[in-house]
């Protein structure tokens, strides 16, 4: 009788933060822990940037990240915040934030924003690698906007654990919420035997990739955190040879 495959290996290597929660959740969708490799590329540091809330009428997030960095030594309670996804809103509401959710893309949030023709100003909390200006998409639309970076990301390596997990997988779920985070993934994995199933935010973030093509790619339909948890559940279950439920 041959020897048994190893199971595919889901890596998450978001922020240590965020990919403890997606793990968290992924086991409440009945994933097996002993699948789930958490292991950051990256890791976010405040930027030191100095802002009063008080100067202004709201806030925009477009990561959970920036949410935590803005509150880490601020009451933000009772501020208005306009978030990109119900993720993100999520992690507002729970600082006390009066939060609410775009569903989905920053096209999506500047035309939530803009709809309720908000005069501002708003203050857009991001990170230093963001794409996009949507301070001045949102100042072109009739709303005054400045974006002020609160965090960087920095680059984590992969750790002797991971890299011998990661040696002896045979195939692996990855999933990239960011062109970023795919340019980053494709470095970590190139030269590594495993098939891998790469899972994407968006298009954009699939054409992050750089490194040999991927065995199998899916962009998830709508770029929210749901729709990439949903995604990786599957694939764990075809590259499992499992039956689709």
């Amino acid at each position: 009788m041959p020897p048994a495959m190893p199971a595919p290996l889901v890596l998450l290597t978001r922020p240590r933060a965020a990919s403890q929660a997606t793990a968290a959740r992924l086991q409440r969708a009945g994933v097996d822990p002993s699948r789930i490799l958490v292991a950051p590329l990256m890791e976010t540091e405040p930027s030191g940037a100095d802002w009063s809330p008080a100067d202004w009428a709201g806030l925009i997030f477009t990561s959970a990240e920036g949410v935590r960095h803005a509150t880490a030594d601020r009451d933000l309670r009772w501020r208005r915040a306009w978030c990109v996804g119900d993720r993100t809103a999520e992690v507002a509401a729970a600082a006390g934030m009066d939060a609410e959710s775009a569903g989905g893309t920053a096209d999506d949030l500047v035309a939530m924003i803009s709809r309720q023709r908000v005069p501002g100003p708003l203050l857009h909390l991001c990170g230093a690698d963001t794409r996009g200006d949507l301070a001045d998409r949102l100042r072109r639309a009739g709303t005054d906007t400045v974006s002020l970076v609160v965090y960087r990301q920095v680059p984590v390596p992969l750790d002797r654990e991971a890299q011998a997990r990661l040696t002896a997988a045979t195939d692996v779920v990855a999933p990239a919420f960011s062109p970023l985070s795919a340019e980053r993934l494709a470095a970590a994995l190139t030269g590594l035997s495993a098939r891998v199933h790469l899972i994407a935010m968006s298009s954009a973030t699939a054409a992050g990739w750089s490194g040999p093509p991927p065995h199998a790619t899916t962009v998830v339909p709508t770029p929210d955190g749901a729709a990439m948890e949903r995604a990786i559940v599957a694939a764990l279950r075809v590259e499992a040879g499992e039956p689709e439920s």
